[in-house]
Formats: C-alpha cells, structure tokens, sequence
C-alpha cells in the first residue's frame, strides 16, 4: 500500500513538473510568435522586441530548473536580470531616443550597446553559478551590467539641458 501511495506522489510530482515545463515552453514559442510582427514596425518597435526576447531563454530556463538541468540560482538571475533588465531598459530608453522629422523613435547606439551588455551579463552572470571558479564571472557580469546601465544614463544626460519631448515614451503620432 506504502509503495502504491509513493508511486501516486511520484506520478503527481512528475506530471505537475511536465506540465509546468510544457506551459514555459509555450509561452517561450508564444514570445517568438508574438515579437515576429513587432520587428518590422520601426526602429524603437525592434529595440522592445529584442529586449522581450530575454523572456525566450528565461521560460525555458524555468522549464529546465525542476528537472536539474539548471540550477535555482541561475534561474534567478535569468528571471531578474534577463527578462526584467532588458524589457525596463528598452522602455525606460524611449525618453532619450532620437526623434527625426518623420516622427519615429530611434534608439541610440549608446541604447543597443546597453541592451546587449545587459544580455551578456546575465549569461556571465548565471556561468559563475555553475563554474568552479566563479570570480572572473562575477566580475565580467558586474562590468557588463554597470557599462550598460552607464550608457543607458549617458544617453539621458544629453537630455536633460533641453525640454522634454511629448510625448515621453512614444513617436508623434502623424495625421
């Protein structure tokens, strides 16, 4: 009877972690489907799109967690710093874009340097959670993630001697 009842806990265990893993998977395919559209929608559209596309890593980075592929820690760090770092940035940084006559918003180069900084770091970042010597990691994820952040800021300095332009987060609209 004891064993019958432990299969029962097993079954109900597996099936709750397969399930779950099945759920991650489709929201990270529901990602990419959703951001194909987005990229052909001018030039601050594909900056966001690319920044939601830190959710893809981190979906299946929680899929992979239960099922020991990946450790808990690592997986905090791609939740934190590759899904919220990237998608804050990328809006955040609409505020300081470049506005042309036509109206779009068109991120800096300072702002693509940011966003791939904030990538790099969460990928060094979650390498020192598994590596047995982590200190150059830690490091690397630390620099990565300050440059990146500094940039971001940079981009917003040469902003702050003029007006702001309305609105704040989106392009003029025309007509």
């Amino acid at each position: 009877m004891a064993l019958a009842k432990s299969g029962v806990v097993w079954f109900l265990l597996l099936s709750r972690w397969v399930l779950g893993a099945l759920v991650l998977i489709a929201v990270a395919l529901w990602v990419l489907y959703q951001v194909r559209g987005g990229f052909g929608a001018g030039p601050a559209n594909r900056f966001l799109c690319f920044a939601y596309l830190g959710l893809v890593p981190v979906m299946l980075g929680m899929a992979a967690t239960p099922a020991g592929l990946l450790i808990p820690r690592a997986e905090l760090h791609l939740l934190t710093m590759g899904a919220m770092g990237p998608v804050i940035l990328a809006i955040a940084a609409r505020v300081a874009m470049r506005r042309p006559k036509d109206g779009q918003l068109v991120p800096r180069s300072c702002h693509w340097g940011a966003l791939c900084l904030v990538f790099a770091a969460t990928v060094a970042r979650c390498v020192a959670e598994v590596a047995p010597r982590p200190e150059f990691w830690m490091i690397a994820a630390g620099v990565c993630w300050s440059t990146a952040w500094s940039l971001f800021l940079w981009a917003h300095l040469s902003m702050i001697g003029r007006p702001p332009a309305f609105p704040l987060l989106s392009a003029k609209r025309l007509g």
